[in-house]
Formats: structure tokens, C-alpha cells, sequence
């Protein structure tokens, strides 16, 4: 390492031109790198989500969730399946391979709904069960809004609050 050092002390011009090339290098590729304050992420996945009143979220766990990741395992086209079960409900996340094509996705979809409204060992009070495809171009942020009123007015809630 020395010796390259002294080499290029010993040559100016060589060093000088190698910094000015680099230089010039950076500046030509400038413009074509991609540049984002929030990077794009792309997520295509199957949600499952549903209210079970008055139940523990380790109750949940064992009388739905892992029921219902149990019928999804082997599915095609399901890179990985995520879950949370909390008191009173629970979140299944089925996400797709990401090279599929729209129509692969909306098969998919549709087998993962049929896999789950066939299910026969599920609790009696499960309420608002919902299997829905959830694409996502870009996620900042995730925010869950609740309270003791219709979902209606939480939507204008939360559209009052984006727009503040």
C-alpha cells in the first residue's frame, strides 16, 4: 500500500487526472440514479382478518389462526404466511410470490378464499371475517384506527386527519 501511495505522490498528473475522471464519471451518471425519499415497496398479499369477542389472543391463536395457516400451507403461489392473533381478533397475511401475473393473483386470491370459507373446525363467534387482497405500491406508514363507533364514520375520521 505504501508503495502505491508513494507512486502516486511521485505523479501528480496521474493522480490529479484519476480524480478529475472520477469526477466526471459521477456527474454523467448522476441524473440516471433513481432517487427516492421513500423507497417504493411493492407488496401483493391476501388478508384474512376477523373479530372474536371476548377471546384471548393465545385462544385465537390455537382455535383459528394456526387452523387457518394449516389450510393454506401448500397453496401455490404463497411465499410466506405471517399472522398476529391479539384479544379479540386476528390478521393472516398470505403474500404472493411477486412475479405473478395479475391473473395469477386474482387465482390465488380466490383459492385462498375458498380454502378458508371450506373450513369446518372454526369457532362459532368469529364475527366480520374478511379475506381481501391487499396491493401496496408504497407503505410509509401503517396506522389501525378503532372505537365505539360505525366504520363510516372512522373513515371520514381518518380522511379528516390525511387531509389536516
Amino acid at each position: 500500500m505504501k508503495k502505491i501511495i508513494t507512486w502516486a505522490a511521485q505523479h501528480p498528473v496521474f493522480s490529479n487526472t484519476a480524480t478529475l475522471l472520477v469526477f466526471f464519471i459521477g456527474f454523467q451518471v448522476l441524473p440516471q440514479i433513481k432517487r427516492e425519499h421513500y423507497p417504493t415497496i411493492t407488496e401483493d398479499d391476501v388478508v384474512i382478518t376477523g373479530l372474536y369477542p371476548g377471546a384471548s389472543s393465545e385462544e385465537i391463536e390455537e382455535s383459528i389462526v394456526v387452523i387457518m395457516e394449516n389450510a393454506l400451507r401448500g397453496t401455490n403461489n404463497i411465499q410466506r404466511i405471517r399472522s398476529t392473533a391479539r384479544e379479540g381478533s386476528f390478521e393472516i397475511h398470505a403474500d404472493l410470490i411477486e412475479k405473478l401475473s395479475e391473473e395469477e393473483k386474482k387465482e390465488s386470491h380466490e383459492k385462498i378464499r375458498q380454502k378458508i370459507e371450506q373450513l369446518a373446525y372454526l369457532p362459532e363467534g368469529i364475527k366480520k371475517l374478511s379475506i381481501y387482497r391487499d396491493t401496496k405500491t408504497s407503505t410509509a406508514y401503517k396506522m389501525i384506527v378503532y372505537g365505539d363507533v360505525d366504520e363510516l364514520s372512522l373513515h371520514h375520521y381518518c380522511d379528516d386527519l390525511i387531509t389536516q
